[in-house]
């Protein structure tokens, strides 16, 4: 099992999948370390809006409950009144604009959040994949008001 509980097939694909921008950008190894100890919660979708990879701050925030999510839809893990709004967002990144939203909290959850969902494209120009940056937004109020 991979440290990120992956098999080892699915890291391979996800280092596949994080690539450099072009000639001076940053190593694909970077961007995985980099997502891994990222504070935020950060997944990572296909265009369709699978999830493919699950930083441990999202997956401690989501906790075990949710099982793992590799594969499930984005938009399968909040109630169904949000799942427009998130079907939406998926396909305007997929189109390679970024969304940026707040949400209600997630089926059984308390927390608040604060969305941006960005395309990361290719080297050739096209969006490879989706990725999805989540903060608390009561902790993000709470730290701006201390």
């Amino acid at each position: 099992m991979g440290a990120l509980g992956f098999g080892r097939d699915r890291q391979d694909a996800f280092r596949d999948t994080i690539r450099a921008p072009g000639p001076g950008g940053a190593a694909p190894q970077f961007s995985l370390a980099f997502l891994r100890t990222c504070a935020d919660c950060v997944v990572l979708l296909t265009r369709e809006g699978r999830i493919s990879f699950v930083s441990e701050s999202a997956r401690t925030r989501f906790g075990p409950a949710q099982g793992d999510l590799s594969g499930r839809d984005i938009w399968d893990l909040w109630p169904e009144e949000d799942a427009p709004l998130l079907r939406d967002a998926v396909a305007r990144a997929a189109a390679g604009d970024m969304a940026r939203f707040p949400i209600g909290a997630r089926s059984g959850g308390k927390v608040r959040w604060d969305v941006v969902l960005s395309p990361i494209i290719d080297p050739d120009g096209r969006v490879e994949t989706l990725m999805v940056v989540l903060r608390d937004k009561g902790a993000n109020e709470a730290s701006e008001s201390g």
